[in-house]
């Protein structure tokens, strides 16, 4: 069987000019980490609804997460 070609859809805009840069982040597990349970120390928390029931994620900012965050406002 021959499998249909199909041509994949860019997630981005085109660039405004050959020499415009993306930064592409990875938040969870990388820059953050949230969870459903309190941990000891947590940045922030988020309020969600899963099925009709509030809940809350607990997130916590990797280490050098906001230096890191800044010297690359600086960039891009």
């Amino acid at each position: 069987m021959k499998r249909k070609k199909t041509k994949a859809q860019p997630l981005l805009p085109p660039p405004l000019s050959s020499s415009t840069k993306t930064l592409v982040l990875d938040l969870d597990e990388t820059l953050i980490h949230s969870s459903f349970k309190k941990p000891k120390h947590y940045d922030f928390i988020i309020d969600i609804d899963v099925r009709g029931s509030p809940e809350k994620i607990y997130v916590t900012k990797r280490f050098g997460l906001d230096v890191f965050l800044f010297e690359m406002s600086q960039i891009f």
